[in-house]
């Protein structure tokens, strides 16, 4: 088993070959198990019990994954990630294309339990289920 927190920004990664598990970090702002703010393509990964929290500049965003750039995402499972705002599996404002995956059992605390997507977005064969969010509204 392999544990990693990967950040990318300005290049290209490869997740392939099933022995990739990202899971229990916690990191304050975007991306608790994963940020790419590059070129990233995923395949065959588990990325689980991840949490994005608010740092006290940034609120937390993507549990699992928070992705600014470029992402292919390919038969992995997206699991009981949480964030403290939005996208508790995924956080998306750039690219996305998610194929033969599960996005299961991921929550936010404001928006986008499973999905928070602000861009480009493709799904194909993907279940998502068991997600959940709870929107909350300020009196100003």
């Amino acid at each position: 088993m392999l544990k990693v927190l990967a950040e990318v920004y300005e290049t290209t990664a490869k997740c392939n070959n099933g022995a990739i598990i990202v899971s229990n970090n916690v990191i304050g702002s975007c991306g608790g198990g994963i940020f790419n703010g590059g070129k990233m393509q995923i395949n065959d990964a588990t990325i689980a019990n991840n949490n994005a929290a608010n740092d006290g500049t940034y609120t937390g965003r993507g549990g699992g994954i928070c992705n600014y750039g470029y992402l292919v995402i390919e038969d992995a499972t997206i699991t009981e990630n949480s964030v403290e705002d939005r996208g508790g599996g995924i956080h998306n404002i750039g690219t996305i294309s998610l194929n033969n995956s599960v996005v299961s059992n991921n929550s936010a605390s404001y928006s986008g339990g499973g999905i928070y997507n602000q861009n480009t977005m493709e799904i194909n064969d993907t279940t998502i289920t068991n997600n959940s969010a709870v929107v909350r509204w300020w009196n100003k």
